[in-house]
């Protein structure tokens, strides 16, 4: 073979070695990972004994957690409520006879509600002057708010049913002052926003109460038209309350009240056999007013127009810093008729301190000034 002849054969050297496809990528891999110290896997073999030791931390107090939670609901379940029912009780008349107040609270009892609460059943609060003014109510709904206490405040919740119809409290304000004030031995009304609403509520025996209460005092003009405190008032409310009572130390002039409040299927009937007068039905009865630096302005709205009764009021009346009403200034519409006009057109305006000669035919339209028990009459 000549010395210039092209070599037609392949060296060994130079032929492609065969590998199997995955041995291939394990390998490119391998001397991948072998990079940098950086490697995302050298970071996670580096991590893992952190991860794992926080796993572990978060196993741990989640099951404090569990334990915990379900350690107050066991605790909450088995809560003596029976004596709870009893200290609140007394408390409760304690403080009222401390307030003096004619009004005495029975409870049936007191058990848990879901999620957190209380549930009071059959109770009764019992005016010791009026024996027909026994308030009965079926249950008694308490629930408090947990995520206002970390803002400092505590918002409770209250839901109070009748047969006739429900009313509900929702209350929130600051923990200090409502301390204060339940610890109080007096009643007061606690520093908070208070917004009462109802639906078909009975007002009966609440009214029976106040009467009950005004019989009882030793008021001489009370004596002028007692016969009319003899009587049974009834109604199913519907409407609001709003309050905002201020904290301990503040001006009361911060205080606010807002009222819009009517009388469904509302009707009066007295009981003194002697007048004779025949049941009254309302076919309107509405009261709404509105409390702003200690002055309760009423308005032209409020009026209670029943069979052979009208009567209108609107105006102010000025409160002191003890909530005494020191002023008056309102305007009284009042018309009578029927057997109303005839027992009453004399002793009701002599009863408030107006002439009788203010009342022509029945109606009566003058302006009451002054103050309770020494009012003047234009």
């Amino acid at each position: 073979m000549e010395k210039t002849e092209t070599r037609s054969s392949l060296i060994v050297e130079d032929m492609p070695t065969l590998t199997a496809i995955g041995e291939s990528d394990a390998v490119v891999e391998e001397s991948f990972r072998k990079t940098g110290s950086f490697s995302s896997d050298l970071w996670v073999d580096a991590a893992s004994p952190r991860l794992k030791k926080t796993n572990r931390l978060k196993t741990i107090l989640s099951y404090v957690v569990v334990g915990l939670i379900s350690f107050l609901i066991f605790l909450y379940i088995s809560f003596p409520f029976n004596v709870l029912r009893e200290v609140v009780v007394s408390r409760i008349n304690e403080s009222l006879i401390q307030a003096k107040l004619p009004i005495r609270v029975t409870l049936g009892s007191i058990s848990p509600s879901f999620p957190l609460g209380v549930a009071l059943e059959d109770v009764q609060v019992r005016n010791i002057n009026a024996p027909d003014a026994n308030l009965k109510l079926k249950s008694v709904e308490l629930s408090p708010s947990l995520l206002s206490l970390f803002v400092g405040n505590l918002s409770v919740s209250l839901a109070v049913s009748q047969s006739t119809g429900r009313l509900e409290l929702a209350m929130s304000g600051g923990i200090s002052g409502l301390t204060k004030s339940f610890n109080s031995r007096t009643f007061r009304l606690p520093p908070a926003k208070i917004d009462l609403k109802f639906n078909g509520f009975q007002i009966q025996p609440f009214v029976a109460g106040l009467l009950g209460y005004v019989r009882s005092s030793n008021n001489p003009a009370v004596k002028t038209f007692e016969s009319l405190l003899q009587t049974e008032v009834s109604g199913l409310v519907n409407g609001k309350i709003i309050i905002v009572n201020p904290e301990p130390g503040d001006s009361v002039d911060k205080m606010t009240g807002d009222i819009d409040i009517n009388i469904a299927k509302g009707y009066f009937e007295i009981k003194d056999a002697n007048l004779a007068i025949p049941k009254q039905n309302f076919s309107e009865a509405k009261i709404q007013a509105k409390l702003r630096k200690k002055i309760l302005n009423i308005t032209q709205a409020t009026k209670f127009d029943a069979n052979d009764i009208k009567l209108g009021l609107s105006g102010d009346l000025n409160f002191s810093d003890r909530f005494d009403v020191t002023d008056i200034k309102l305007k009284m519409l009042l018309k009578l008729e029927g057997r109303f006009k005839e027992n009453f057109d004399f002793t009701l305006p002599v009863g408030i301190g107006c002439n009788p000669s203010k009342m022509v035919e029945g109606q009566m339209e003058v302006e009451l000034t002054g103050v309770i028990g020494a009012m003047t009459c234009t």
